[in-house]
Order: C-alpha cells, then structure tokens, then sequence
C-alpha cells in the first residue's frame, strides 16, 4: 500500500505574505514585460528558419497517372538554385547575426535586428506570391491533358520553414519593441 500526501491549497495572498526578502519565493506582481531574451531568440530562430528554408524545396508539383500507383515529380524548385532563395538565406543568416544586437546598450544598434527582419518579411512574402502564381500556372498547364489520376503543386518544405521564420521574426519585432517600450516607461516613472 501506498501513503498518499495531500496538499492544501495556497492562496496568492498566503504566499506573499509567507515570502521573506531571502527567499527564492517572489511575490505575486502586477504587470511584467516580456522577457529580455525573448526577442533575441525569436530573432534567431526565425534567422536560422530563414536561412535553412530560403535554401531548400520551395515548389513541387506530383501527379499520379494510375490509380494505387507512386506519384511521379513533375516540377521541383530549390533555393539553391535561385537568386532569390540565396538572398533569402543571406537575410535570414544575418537576421540569426544581428539577434545579439537586441541586448545592446546603444539604441540605434537595435534596429540591425528590426530591418534585417522587415527585410526578411518582405522577401518571403514577395517569394510566396511567385511561387504561388507558378504553382497555379503548372495546375492550368495540366488542365488541358487530364492523362492523370491525381495532379498536386504545392509548397515545398523550404517554403513552409521560411514561412514560420518570417512569423518568428515580426513576433520577435513585436516583443522587441513592446519590451523597450515598458523599458522607457519604467525609467521615466
């Protein structure tokens, strides 16, 4: 047989007031701002996302000429092989670079990490749309020979990975400039 130990609740109230100055126990508090490594880490995580999609698959088209049979590729685009998914990477490795900018003392130093992220959003968003309209010229180009059970284009993994990268960065902007933002407030009060 087991001993089962039962806890009693503890209210916020009981807890502050149980706290003492020495202990690891803190108070609860009002409101706090973000974290001072959030936005760099999302800045680096979104840089590295970056760099890593900008080179891989950006578009792939499959079709499937019987019914239980493999699909065959009929078009895929890589990064690599593009100007601009080697532009995208070069962003995106000096987003990953310019992410240790956001801890600076100097304030125009932080904004390196904002405009290597504004131009990394712009890219992708810029490269989605062209892959978008590629991707819908391969569906119309099929159309006229339905010699196919089953015909897909669509994004690659590479397409995805910038995707999420230029989500983390304009998160990682948001958090930045929210958190200088309290950081101000709090040295005026």
């Amino acid at each position: 047989m087991s001993a089962v130990q039962v806890r009693e609740p503890v209210s916020v109230e009981r807890s502050a007031s149980t706290a003492t100055a020495g202990s690891s126990t803190r108070p609860a508090a009002g409101y706090r701002t973000f974290s001072r490594s959030l936005a760099p880490g999302l800045t680096a995580a979104g840089g590295a996302l970056l760099a890593a999609g900008g080179l891989g698959l950006h578009l792939r088209a499959t079709r499937t000429l019987v019914a239980g049979s493999a699909p065959e590729v009929t078009y895929a685009a890589y990064g690599y092989a593009s100007r601009s998914g080697w532009l995208i990477a070069v962003v995106g490795a000096l987003a990953l670079a310019s992410s240790f900018a956001w801890v600076a003392r100097w304030p125009v130093a932080r904004l390196a990490p904002v405009a290597a992220a504004g131009l990394g959003i712009g890219l992708v968003v810029w490269r989605l749309r062209v892959l978008d309209v590629r991707a819908a010229e391969l569906v119309a180009r099929e159309q006229p020979s339905p010699d196919f059970v089953a015909f897909h284009a669509g994004f690659g993994w590479g397409a995805w990975l910038m995707l999420v990268g230029a989500v983390l960065l304009g998160i990682a902007v948001l958090a930045g400039g929210l958190r200088e933002l309290d950081v101000r407030r709090e040295a005026r009060a």
